[in-house]
Order: C-alpha cells, then structure tokens, then sequence
C-alpha cells in the first residue's frame, strides 16, 4: 500500500519562527515573504510548463543562449590571447618591452580601463534596448582586435587594448544570461554560459599553440584576427520569463544604496583579486619564477589550466542549485587560500633547492587553485549580481557594477606586472592575505540570494534596524528546509507511482487562464463563536443544541474556531497556493434578528472585512456565499422562514443589500444560495437537516413533506432572482461582479440499460434533482415538465414577473457534486412523499456492479466515471460555463487515525485515488470543450460537519479536535505544487503526481 497522503507532523508546521521574531523586531512581516505567492516556485513551475527543447520558445531561447555563449567566449579569447602571445619573442621584439613589468602592466591595465570607462554606457540599455548596446560594443571589439593586429607601435596597441576594453563593457550578454535562462535551470545555464570563456580560450590557445614554430609576427597578430570574430543576440526574449512577476521599478527604491555597498564587495571584484590573473593574464612570468621557461611548455600548462577551468566550471554549474550560494563561497575561497598556500609554499622551496620535481608539485597545486576557483566560484559571477539587481535597476547598477570591477582591474593588472617583476613568488603572499579578507567579508556582508526571488530579497534590504546577512541567510535556510521536505516526500510519490495505474497522457489539457483552484466552506460550520459579538442565534443553533439532531451530540459553538483564527487559516491556504477561497456569510452575525428592519451588527460587519482583507492581501479571490442554510432563528419564529415567501424576500433582499454594499468593493464573485434543494429536502422532507420540518413524526414534530419542500426551494428561487435584480441594477455597473447560484448534483445512471424504462427514470431523477432549479434559471424561466406532471399543484407556479426575473438571474453555474446513484423505475403511481420522479436509488445496477469504493460517510461512494458524463450533461442542457464549487471525499475510519509524532505518516491511499480520478475526468470535459472555470474542494480543514458533526472529515488538513494540532494531507500540498495552480495547466500536476 502506498504511504500517505497526509503529511506526517502532529504539530503545526512552522519552521519561520525565529524569522518571524526579526520580523516583529523590524517591522516586517518577513514570515510573509518567505511564503510569498509570488516565489520562485511559481516562476520555475512557469517555466518548466512553457519552455522546453521541445517548444518552439525553448528550442529558440537555446539558440539565444548559445549564441550569447559565444559572445561570452570573446572575453576568454581576450584572455587566452594576452597568455599565449606573452612568451611569444616576437610580440615583445616587434614592441620593444619584456614579459613583465610596467609595460607590460600598463598594456593589461588599459583594457580594464577602458571597462571602466565603458560601464556607465551600460544604463543605455534601458534606453535603447539590449540589442543595440551589445551591438554597439561588438563593433568596437572588432575595431579594437584590427587596431591591435595591425599596431604599427605599442602606443597605438595600448590604444587599441583601451577600445577593446570600453566595447568588452558594452557587450551585455554576460549580464542578462539570467534574464533570459528559464528559471527552473537559471543556476544551471548560467554557469554553462560562464564556461563558454573557457570554450573562448581553448580555441585560442590551442590555435596558438599551433603557430608557436611560425617564426613571424602573424604568430601573434592572428590571435588578434580570431579576436574580431563574435556573436550577436537579441534581446526580444530576455522578458519571456520574468515578464509574469514585477520588481520595484523606484530608482531611489532603498535597495539602491544597499546594492552600492554590495557591489563593492562583490564576488566580481573577488575574482579579481584572489589570484586568477596570474594564472591568466601573468601565468608566463609567474612560472619562470619556479624555472619553467620553455614556450611550449608555458602554452601547454596554459591549455590544461584552461581546459581544466572549463571542465570543473561546468561541474559548478552543475552543483550551484544544489548548495546555497554562500556554502559555496566559503568553501571556494577556503580551498583557494589553501592551494595558493601550497603554492607559495612549493614555489619558496623551488627557488631555495631548484628542484624540478617541486616545480610539477606547483603546477600541481596551481591546478587545484584552477579547480576549486572553477567549481565554487566561477558560476557566481555572472548570477549574483543578477540576483540582487532587482529588473528595472539592473542595467545602471550593472554599469556601476563594471566601472568598480574596472577599476580594481587596473591597480591589480598593473600591480601583477610590477609585484611579479619585483618580489616573484611571493605575490602569492598578497593574495592569500587578500583571499583570508575577502572570507571575513563574505560572511559578514554577502547575502544569500539562493533560493529567493527579486521580491523576497526587496523585502530583505527594506527592513531596518536589522543584520540583512542573517536575516537573508534564515530566510533562505527556511526555504531549504522546505526543499528538504519536499524531498523526503516524493519518496510517497514513487511508490504511489508504482501502485496506480498508468496516466492516460491524452487527457492532459490546458485550463483557462484564469482558471480557479481552491477550498469552500460554511459559516455555521467552521466559524464557531456562536453568540460572541453580538451574533444572533441561527436555526442550525438551535437545531445543534436539540438533542438527538446531530449524529455525535456535538453542537457547532466553537465548530474550528475559524472567527478568532481566521488568519492562521488563511495561512494554511496559502500553504496550499489556492487561488480562490469560498466562505459564506452569517446572516444572523451581520443582522442578528435578520429582518429589514433591524439593526445591524457592526462586529460582524467587522469580522468579514477583516477576513476579507487577509484573503485579498493574500491575492486569494473571494467567492462569497450569502445563503448556506443558517438563516437567523428570528425569522423562523416570526412567520416560518422561507415557507412565506411574501415576508421572508424583502428580508432576504435587505440582507444582501447590506452586504454588497459593505463588501461589493473587494468581492466581485457572488453566490447567493447554496445547494438549494439540499436545503429544501434535508430540511423540509427529510427533517434531518435545520429546522427539522417533515412528516415522519418519529423525527419530526412538524412539517409536510409533501409540500414544504417545494415551496421553499420556490422562495429560494424567487428571492434570488430579486437579489441578483437589485444586484445588476444598483451595484454591477460600479462593482463590476458577478452573481451565481450553486446546486446540487450527482448523476443518475439507469440501474439496467436495457430497460428503456430506466433510462427514462435516470432523465427524470436528473430533472428532479437538478433542472428543478436549472431550468428556471437558465432554460426556461419554468420548472420541467416532468415535474409538473407528477406534482401538480404541489409545485408552486412563478408569476410573469418572477419568471421573466428568474431566467437569467445566474450568470454562471455553480456545481456541488459528489457521486452518482444507479437509478430504477419504481412500479405504480409516485408516493406522495417521492422527489425523485418516480424512481429509486442504488449502490449498484443489475449487473452487481457498486457505484463505487465506500468512503466514512453513508451516502458518499467515489463514483469518477459518472463526473464526465455529468459535466456534459448541464453542459449540452445550459451551455453556461461551470464552476465546480464542492467536491471531496472522506476516507474510511480516519476519524480514529492519530498520527505517533512529529515524523508519522498516516497512510490514505483513497484520497489520493479519488483526486487523481475526479480531476481526471475534469480534464477529460476541458478537452471536449466543456468551459469550466474552477475547482472548489470541500474543504481546506475538518469541521463541524451537518449533520454529522466532527465525526465525517472532509477536510484537507487532519485537526486532532482534542489538541487543535493540524496536519496537512500530503495529496494536497502535491496538487498545490504541480501546477494546477497557478498557471492553469494540468500537465505537470499529472507528470508529477501520477
């Protein structure tokens, strides 16, 4: 049996505490941030679902990037050209200087200067585009390759050094690879892209290497030739992924002056000074200092070191989303500082013994530099500072960013020349002591960024009166220990894949975009606080506290608390990454006594904006009901509720009035009576349900079943036909809402398809139960036929007014739906208290066959092969598109279930099952062209269920109602993930679960 789908923690799952104390401390919700809904997690999932080989938009930004490669591999060629074309005689005789010292120094110094003097040009890009800045910038590093190709005089070289250096500035694309890179393998790209100078300097000094017996000055002028030939790329593409999600766009946004203290600490500079430009730039002279001399020689090493640099960068690229950036950092310099310790120390003994074999030693450890820099810090130099430039400041805090990096660049290219030249080996002395700063600073000042997105960082760098390194690094440690779970569970995932059966791929579709995920309630079931506040008292209060009316004996007072713990609800919705959240309203906490006439009750008023705004600021959108079956008891005793359909709508009216207009600003999605014929039938024919009216007088005191249940399921009609009336008129024009109605359903399949008789009964029971109130609403503005027939005048008749008002009034449909029941013909004339047309319902057909596997409650058996068929049904009936607003199940004996601590897992195989079969069939109906806008499960926790009580769980989250402790189902938090929101696409959520 596979394990789990509820998730194993006994306690709340709250890892943010601490962060939550800083924020508290600073005044930041920082909490809020590390659970944003805007996380990297929707970005990547964005991504993974529109961009792959495969797809027209991934195959051509792979060609971008390849191409944006190339044009990174320009500056390992620069690289490559200066160390292949040092040891070369010719160069130096043509020039007249040595391979080291001021000269030299001076010539290496100016490119780096010419950075500098080009990276305020950068800012144009904002301005001009990328495009035309990178083109700007290559046209200058052609012109800069011929000048120094053809240099008649160093002075014109070291002119031509100073263009190549200001065009290298404005060739962008090492700036905006991370832009472009898919972010679900940002990491990954960028430090394949950073490898690509590696790709630039192989190629030259592996053809250098081939001119070293050309006894010629084109044995280095062809360097420059090679030089001049680079790439291009566009820049429509850089915004296909980041366009989803905005960042500041405030230049004087406080993040700017953090970013200048950043940037002077920045990993760039790092590289700069922590030894690479002696391997690079200076390795001639750097070997001569422990007797290796021979060109050859020198341009091997080189072409290894280079290749080697190449190798282990990929395996950084590799690695970084598998280590936070600082890990990385750390352990880069450390092993840094180390190799270039042995170095110096290799290189001390190499000029006090003249041992050849310590000579190799120090190749050996000049390697080890080469591959630790390689592999820990390499790849950051492209993605860090991208990480931390928010998207409208990147271009001038990039500038900025290359005019500082120049202008280390030029003391430390000079400053190489002139320390090689005067004190040898023990330059290395200076950059170990360099490297050994650089680790204090790192730990003190860099944040982490891994993990968190533009936003998450904003926030980091707006709180005050706080350490932003350990407040970035606890953010980001809680965001890891997230990843770790998710780890530990696709163990589950596996082994669910090996017990179901295989996913039909064909039936993954596309939803709309707008398309809603999310969880319904009820006040009277999870509000609790029954007479607090003012409330009045509810009909389901007064049938609760009647003895014998609920199957436990419990009563819904405290229910789960959700009016004191409204926000730690929210919370676990977010948990969930819902896009929608359906509550009702109490009518009696908003008007207590409920008629129009009385007063209302500002608390309640209070309460629902307040759970409002937490939704809104959560980005949930609210689906708000008005009517679920609790309406004040004052009513009831005044005139007998919705029997008196004269009294009870302009009461009803009011009420509505009350709330669109206290609401209507912020609520834009309505539903103004909830399961209408549930309400009607368990409430007036059954006498289960409030106000406990039938009459089976075993049950019930008072009631006629025979005609009560019509008669308010007409008022229920009626009244919303006037509410929406009042609605369209008063309200929609300003409001901009939307007004529905949900009802109640599940399919009717004939018991034996051979009986033309069954047949016939099924259509009559789906009448019924359905078109009952869909046809007055959206067909005819009448009830069915075969209502009629039966009933008679038992079936109330709508005036030309209410008729004219009722067809129409719903503008989508709103659909509960659970199971579907075999139905037969019953023989003879209809009993006086049937509503079902004449037929029976069944667990299973003639055949033997169940309707489905029984869940914990009595009347609900998963019956997905029925959902399909039912969907189509009021599809081709109505034509209006659908909102699923309830659907879920409950499993068998886990009301006992009592996880053993904090790393349980309670196993529920049937719920995952049952969402993998119903949300199937939904994809089944989007395919066929079936519009359906949203899938409301019922409901995100366990509550106090009627009539059950607390002993059927519906809910997503397990609430052990003795310690109030809540522990998610596992399914849930896979459904949340998988892509079903928010990017309305069921492909991945299907890949990922099944």
């Amino acid at each position: 049996m596979p394990i789990q789908a509820r998730r194993a923690s006994f306690e709340r799952h709250n890892i943010y505490q601490d962060i939550q104390a800083d924020a508290n401390k600073s005044g930041v919700a920082v909490e809020e941030v590390v659970t944003a809904r805007i996380t990297e997690d929707h970005l990547i999932t964005k991504s993974r679902e529109a961009l792959s080989l495969k797809s027209r938009a991934g195959f051509r930004i792979f060609l971008i990037m390849v191409t944006m490669g190339f044009n990174q591999a320009a500056y390992g060629i620069d690289w490559g050209v200066i160390s292949c074309i040092n040891p070369n005689i010719y160069w130096h005789d043509y020039f007249g200087f040595a391979n080291s010292g001021s000269t030299l120094g001076v010539i290496n110094a100016l490119m780096t200067i010419g950075n500098f003097c080009g990276a305020p040009f950068l800012s144009l890009a904002d301005k001009i585009g990328r495009r035309s800045v990178n083109f700007l910038g290559c046209f200058l590093t052609i012109v800069a390759s011929l000048i120094q190709c053809f240099a008649p005089n160093v002075k014109v070289f070291m002119f031509g050094r100073f263009v190549l250096g200001f065009g290298t500035a404005l060739c962008t694309s090492s700036q905006y690879i991370a832009e472009v890179a898919p972010p679900h393998i940002r990491g990954h790209i960028v430090g394949i892209f950073g490898a690509f100078f590696q790709v630039g300097s192989l190629s030259i000094v592996g053809i250098m290497m081939g001119f070293t017996h050309w006894e010629s000055n084109w044995s280095w002028r062809v360097a420059f030739l090679i030089q001049a030939i680079f790439p291009f790329f566009v820049e429509k593409a850089r915004t296909m992924i980041s366009k989803y999600f905005t960042s500041s766009e405030d230049p004087n946004h406080p993040f700017v002056e953090t970013m200048i203290a950043q940037i002077d600490e920045s990993i760039e500079t790092s590289a700069q000074w922590n030894g690479a430009g002696i391997i690079g730039l200076y390795m001639d002279p750097a070997l001569q200092t422990i007797g290796i001399t021979k060109k050859l020689d020198v341009l091997g090493i080189t072409l290894g070191l280079t290749a080697t640099y190449f190798v282990f960068t990929l395996f950084g690229a590799y690695i970084i989303e598998y280590f936070r950036r600082r890990t990385l950092i750390f352990v880069g310099l450390i092993c840094i500082i180390i190799a270039q310790t042995a170095v110096t120390i290799t290189s001390w003994r190499v000029n006090v013994q003249g041992d050849r074999y310590l000579s190799y030693l120090t190749v050996v450890w000049i390697y080890c530099f080469q591959v630790c820099s390689a592999s820990f810090i390499a790849t950051m130099h492209n993605l860090h500072p991208v990480e931390l430039l928010s998207l409208p400041l990147r271009a001038k805090g990039m500038a900025l960013y290359t005019m500082l990096q120049g202008a280390a660049g030029v003391v430390h290219n000079y400053g190489i020349s002139v320390g090689i030249q005067k004190v040898g080996y023990k330059i290395w002395a200076v950059y170990i002591a360099y490297n050994l700063i650089q680790l204090v600073v790192a730990y003190f000042i860099f944040p982490e960024t891994g993990k968190l997105n533009l936003e998450e960082i904003d926030h980091i760098f707006e709180t005050k009166n706080t350490n932003l390194t350990k407040l970035s690094v606890k953010i980001a440690d809680a965001k890891w220990a997230s990843i770790k779970e998710e780890k530990r569970r696709a163990v589950a995932i596996v082994s669910l894949k090996t017990d179901s059966q295989p996913f039909d791929e064909s039936i993954r579709v596309a939803l709309p975009r707008d398309f809603i995920w999310g969880f319904a309630t009820a006040a009277a079931q999870v509000e609790g606080a029954w007479d607090k506040d003012g409330k009045g008292v509810s009909i389901w209060d007064t049938f609760a506290h009647t003895p014998g009316k609920v199957k436990d004996g419990s009563t819904g007072d405290d229910a789960v608390k959700s009016y004191d713990l409204y926000k730690t609800d929210v919370e676990w919705l977010r948990k969930y990454q819902v896009t929608g959240y359906r509550f009702s309203l109490s009518w009696s906490r908003i008007i207590p006594m409920g008629g129009k006439d009385d007063p209302v009750n500002e608390e309640g008023i209070s309460y629902y904006n307040r759970l409002i705004d937490e939704l809104l600021a959560n980005n949930f959108t609210p689906f708000v009901t008005l009517f679920h079956w609790d309406i004040p008891q004052g009513l009831e005793d005044r005139y007998g509720g919705l029997l008196n359909k004269d009294a009870y709508t302009p009461d009803f009216v009011r009420y509505a009035r009350v709330c669109f207009e206290r609401f209507g600003d912020r609520v834009k999605n309505w539903i103004i009576y909830n399961e209408t014929g549930v309400y009607s039938l368990a409430g007036y024919a059954a006498g289960v349900h409030a106000p406990g009216r039938s009459s089976f007088r075993d049950r019930n005191e008072e009631g006629d079943s025979s005609t009560e249940p019509f008669i308010v399921s007409h008022t229920e009609l009626v009244s919303h036909a006037y509410v929406a009336d009042m609605y369209k008129r008063e309200f929609k024009p300003q409001q901009k809402g939307s007004i529905m109605i949900t009802l109640h359903g599940n399919w009717s399949e004939p018991w034996d398809v051979d009986d033309p008789l069954d047949p016939e009964a099924a259509e009559r029971a789906r009448e019924f139960e359905i078109a009952w109130f869909g046809d007055p609403l959206y067909k005819t503005g009448d009830y069915p036929e075969s209502m009629r027939a039966q009933l008679g005048d038992r079936l109330p008749r709508f005036t030309p007014e209410e008729s004219k008002l009722v067809l129409g009034s719903s503008e989508f449909y709103g659909m509960n739906s659970y199971s579907a029941f075999y139905v037969r013909v019953r023989d003879g004339p209809a009993d006086i208290n049937d509503h079902l047309g004449n037929a029976e319902k069944l667990d299973e057909n003639k055949k033997g066959e169940w309707r489905g596997p029984m869940s914990d409650t009595y009347w609900l058996r998963t019956s997905p092969w029925a959902w399909a068929k039912l969907l189509r049904w009021i599809w081709n009936r109505y034509g209006i598109p659908i909102y699923i607003t309830e659907n879920d199940t409950t499993a068998q004996g886990e009301h006992a279930w009592k996880p053993n601590g904090p790393d349980d897992v309670l196993e529920d195989p049937f719920r995952f099952d049952f969402y993998k079969s119903y949300l199937t069939e939904v994809a089944k109906a989007s395919q066929e062209g079936i519009v359906i806008k949203s899938y409301f499960g019922w409901t995100f926790t366990d509550n106090w269920e009627l009539p059950a009580g607390f002993s059927d769980r519906f809910g997503a989250t397990w609430i052990d109602f003795e310690s109030e402790d809540k522990t998610s189902f596992f399914v849930f938090d896979l459904i949340a993930a998988g892509g079903l929101i928010p990017s309305q696409n069921l492909e991945l959520f299907f890949l990922t679960v099944f």
